[in-house]
């Protein structure tokens, strides 16, 4: 089952589309654990006061901004919740249309599915053939994560995606003007030769973290090694015993009929 993120109303003109959102990405990274070297057991990270230089408790944690010499305003939770409260609608409404090409690709966050509840599928369809057939996306904003963040809705496959969008001061806009009029048309009609022959589909289950599998198998390979060695020891161990189990009876029976040599 995917978890909720959020379920809300989508407003398209006067039609309302009941949905919620599920991540659309999964993190499948190898999980690795900082471990006391000498007994294998994972450590545990202590919240220490510098100032102080005592352990603090949870409860005694507080939220701060920092000034520019330094210090802090104080910010409870319950400030950060009245603040955030006008916010925390339930309700997405597209502001308009964007053709595709538009967004560049930049801007992209996070990647949410939306799917639709049980009513108003036929909306939300009618909305999903609409932004295929045009190739546009959705303007929106929504409320996630403390943020409050523009996003643009899309179809994807046979249901809609979203995604959420960095903030225009976020992004770092960088222009370097020796780069100007130093392409000639003929350099250029190359270039585009060139990349019109590499040109292939798009396949994205080709796309592997290599380093991450290597990783894994290395892992696998470290468990599966020492069950080993401890197989041959134990075969070793059994063979060795059989051996010795083997003289004693070999010697058993000659140590037995031997009788005592008579004495004077």
């Amino acid at each position: 089952m995917l978890h909720t993120i959020w379920k809300g109303q989508l407003h398209f003109g006067t039609i309302e589309v009941p949905i919620r959102l599920h991540s659309a990405v999964e993190n499948s990274d190898v999980k690795l654990r900082l471990l006391h070297r000498e007994c294998s057991t994972p450590i545990k990270q202590k919240r220490i006061c510098p100032h102080c230089n005592v352990e603090v408790d949870h409860n005694d944690l507080v939220r701060g901004y920092e000034r520019e010499d330094g210090t802090f305003i104080q910010l409870e939770e319950e400030e950060i919740n009245m603040v955030k409260a006008p916010f925390l609608g339930k309700e997405l409404s597209i502001f308009h249309f964007l053709k595709k090409a538009e967004v560049d690709p930049l801007y992209y966050n996070k990647t949410f599915f939306v799917l639709p509840l049980k009513e108003n599928i036929k909306a939300y369809e009618i909305l999903r053939a609409a932004l295929q057939a045009t190739n546009t996306f959705a303007l929106t904003k929504i409320f996630l994560y403390s943020s409050d963040q523009y996003a643009v809705i899309r179809a994807y496959e046979n249901i809609l995606a979203l995604h959420t969008l960095h903030p225009y001061e976020d992004i770092r806009h960088i222009r370097d003007d020796r780069l100007a009029n130093q392409v000639s048309n003929q350099d250029q009609k190359l270039a585009v030769d060139l990349i019109e022959n590499l040109t292939e589909p798009f396949q994205p289950e080709v796309f592997h973290d290599d380093y991450q599998e290597a990783l894994l198998k290395y892992i696998d390979e470290k468990e599966a090694k020492p069950k080993q060695e401890r197989t041959i020891a134990h075969m070793m161990e059994a063979l060795k015993a059989s051996i010795d189990q083997s003289t004693i009876e070999t010697k058993s029976p000659k140590n037995m009929n031997k009788k005592p040599r008579a004495t004077s």
